[in-house]
């Protein structure tokens, strides 16, 4: 039997980890764009500001976005899976 290795990418709010958006997901930008609505409903009460709205990589396989310049709690972590 073959062992096969995927990578997957997770959005997570980082002060909650229960997150209901929580989902694994194959493609990065789709996991972006997962992430940065949940934190525009859950913290901008649904207000549209995606131009203030930047990635950087927080670190190896992590990614943290960026609203209007500062830091916030929605990161995406890549996890490696296999089955």
């Amino acid at each position: 039997m073959t062992t096969q290795f995927t990578t997957v990418f997770e959005p997570a709010f980082d002060d909650n980890p229960g997150w209901e958006g929580s989902e694994l997901y194959a493609n990065l930008a789709l996991a972006q764009s997962k992430a940065r609505d949940a934190y525009r409903d859950d913290v901008l009460d649904g207000e549209e500001d995606d131009h203030n709205f930047t990635w950087e990589l927080a670190g190896p396989g992590n990614w943290g976005p960026l609203h209007a310049g500062e830091p916030t709690a929605v990161s995406i972590h890549t996890r490696t899976i296999h089955w």
